[in-house]
């Protein structure tokens, strides 16, 4: 089950790689996009700081949806220090906010989540 936890969040980050050029906020654009290559070295450990500053940083912006790409990226990174069970609740919840974004409704069908 952790590992097609970690299989499906990485899928999710990587699906997100291409919605990012010509963002209107481009620091935070590079900060996500230097966080997911290290992720696909899975280099989690370093990439978890640039995908809090991305969050941050879209987060400024006023930009929630790919304040909410960073957030799944934070998790990612992070999900060895907390519980599974903990990480999974708090998943959920960022997957189920991402519905109010219809091009993005293909990463919250009941199939992905079960996966998780």
């Amino acid at each position: 089950m952790r590992a097609s936890f970690f299989i499906t969040l990485f899928l999710i980050l990587a699906s997100l790689t291409p919605r990012l050029a010509g963002q209107p906020q481009p620091a935070a654009a590079q900060k996500l996009q230097r966080a997911l290559r290290l992720a696909d070295l899975y280099n989690w450990a370093d990439a978890g700081p640039d995908f809090a500053e991305a969050e941050r940083l879209f987060i400024a912006a006023g930009d929630q949806k790919h304040a909410l790409y960073a957030r799944l990226g934070v998790i990612r990174s992070n999900s060895e220090q907390h519980p599974l069970p903990e990480t999974s609740v708090q998943l959920a919840k960022d997957l189920e906010s991402l519905r109010r974004f219809p091009e993005m409704t293909h990463l919250c069908s009941p199939k992905m989540t079960r996966a998780i």
